[in-house]
């Protein structure tokens, strides 16, 4: 009669590869609470891992996947990077008005669906 204990799972543990996520992080203090006013340039600043020219933002009316782009004068509502190292985005120069209710969204490509920024 033999008593044995099986081994442990850590025993059995195996790398099978790592996992990067791409995409952006926020930088303090932009993101959730973007705020643009008329007549000045509404810019965005950003870090991440893996962003690229191909990369774009957009303002829009409702959530990420289903929502609308947002009309508003003034404004490019899906913007590329506008610097070479993909971390800052002009969005330009909104008229007059007041808007509620917008998601920032981040887009791997100007095709991709985004997802909410903050």
């Amino acid at each position: 009669n033999s008593s044995t204990t099986p081994p442990a799972w850590s025993s059995f543990a195996v790398h099978v590869g790592s996992l990067q996520l791409r995409g952006p992080s926020l930088l303090p203090g932009a993101g959730a609470d973007l705020r643009c006013w008329a007549g000045f340039a509404c810019d965005l600043g950003i870090q991440g891992v893996g962003l690229s020219a191909t990369n774009r933002m957009s303002i829009r009316m409702g959530p990420c996947g289903n929502g609308s782009q947002a009309n508003i004068d003034g404004l490019d509502t899906l913007a590329p990077p506008s610097e070479s190292n993909s971390s800052s985005y002009s969005f330009g120069v909104p008229a007059e008005g007041t808007w509620e209710n917008l998601t920032l969204c981040w887009h791997a490509d100007e095709l991709a669906t985004g997802v909410t920024y903050g």
